[in-house]
């Protein structure tokens, strides 16, 4: 058998590492995808790799005409994390929503994903309620409790505190009042109970066919489902989301007879539906 000359030997040599270098190389990039897809796929407290410094909270830049002006609001994977930590997913809903939504009352107090707020802070109605919206959209704000009458033993969750459906962008002025505002009214030695606020984006204006439940009592806002209504008015999954925590303290107010309550009571001056 006829030896191979030395030039060949050569080329099939560089040729055999050629090959081996591209299969490294294909390697490493197949792992960093997957590592990046794992990443973005958890929740994280790391700032996404954008250049500009961010941490878990979204740029500002992307909520210019939105409405936020002077917050900065969360990622989608911080707000996961939140409501996964404070076990509110997958008991509530599926999928967690990708915005937050901020919460104003009269006296500038604000839920803060998960933050403790006494009952008489949050005696009145919200003044607002801003979230990323789209100028001609409808939305729907729900606000429910979820340990009543205690978290150990929640026999009337939910308990729905207010609706307001088909607003118009994040003017609450515009929408429609299906439950007026019911305050936080845990009772004593009940330990913390956890209120949440979830934002619906509508598919168009809902004819909604709910019956006015007023805030002179509790009545109809006991074991209520914030999933049943979202199916029944095909609203979707929650699309922003903001809650809080409180417990009783010795200025919780207390109603003895109905005639203790009125609707005036829980509305603060400027805000009427």
């Amino acid at each position: 058998m006829q030896e191979m000359s030395k030039p060949t030997l050569r080329i099939k040599f560089i040729s055999k590492q050629v090959i081996l270098l591209t299969l490294f190389w294909a390697s490493i990039t197949v792992s960093k995808n997957w590592a990046v897809k794992a990443e973005s796929d958890e929740p994280t407290d790391k700032p996404p790799n954008t250049g500009e410094g961010e941490n878990e909270f979204e740029s500002t830049r992307k909520y210019e005409g939105m409405g936020y002006k002077d917050r900065i609001p969360r990622t989608a994977a911080k707000i996961r994390k939140e409501l996964i930590r404070n076990e509110i997913i997958p008991e509530f809903f599926h999928t967690p929503p990708r915005y937050e939504a901020f919460v104003t009352y009269y006296n500038a107090t604000e839920p803060d994903m998960g933050n403790n707020l006494r009952p008489e802070q949050v005696r009145f109605v919200p003044d607002a309620v801003t979230y990323r919206y789209k100028p001609e959209s409808y939305y729907c704000i729900v606000m429910t409790g979820l340990d009543e009458p205690s978290k150990a033993a929640p026999t009337k969750r939910e308990f729905l505190h207010w609706i307001v459906g088909n607003i118009i962008a994040d003017n609450l002025i515009t929408g429609e009042e299906i439950a007026e505002y019911y305050p936080v009214l845990p009772k004593k030695d009940s330990g913390l109970h956890r209120y949440l606020f979830l934002v619906f984006e509508q598919k168009g204006k809902v004819d909604f066919k709910e019956f006015l439940l007023t805030n002179r009592n509790d009545w109809g806002r006991a074991n209520w489902s914030s999933r049943k209504f979202s199916e029944e008015y095909s609203l979707g999954e929650p699309y922003a989301v903001n809650f809080f925590y409180s417990e009783y303290t010795d200025q919780t107010f207390t109603p003895t007879t109905e005639e203790d309550i009125t609707t005036e009571m829980f509305y603060a001056p400027s805000v009427h539906f």
